[in-house]
């Protein structure tokens, strides 16, 4: 089992999300993070190529879960509405 540790940002991000959303986001990252967070699996969970800042990505309805794994612990950076993903991409070039 993996350990997963949402960062400052990614902990604002869902505070700002209705509450419906932000449970369904929770459920999902503990059902598909907590084991094999490393395993791509189209469509939900898709490892990021070039420069991102996060290495992988898990879909959940709307919104975009991005976030990285050291050794046994997955620290999620983002959460997103997939709208909004573009300028988080787009940010990381300045």
């Amino acid at each position: 089992m993996f350990r997963i540790e949402l960062k400052p940002e990614a902990i604002k991000q869902l505070k700002k999300i209705k509450r419906f959303y932000a449970v369904q986001i929770l459920d999902s990252i503990q059902k598909h993070l907590s084991v094999n967070p490393d395993q791509p699996s189209p469509p939900r969970i898709k490892i990021l190529r070039g420069r991102q800042r996060s290495t992988y990505r898990l879909r959940e309805g709307d919104y975009r879960i991005f976030y990285d794994i050291e050794r046994i612990t997955v620290y999620v950076t983002a959460i997103l509405h997939k709208r909004e993903t573009l300028n988080y991409y787009l940010e990381e070039d300045d």
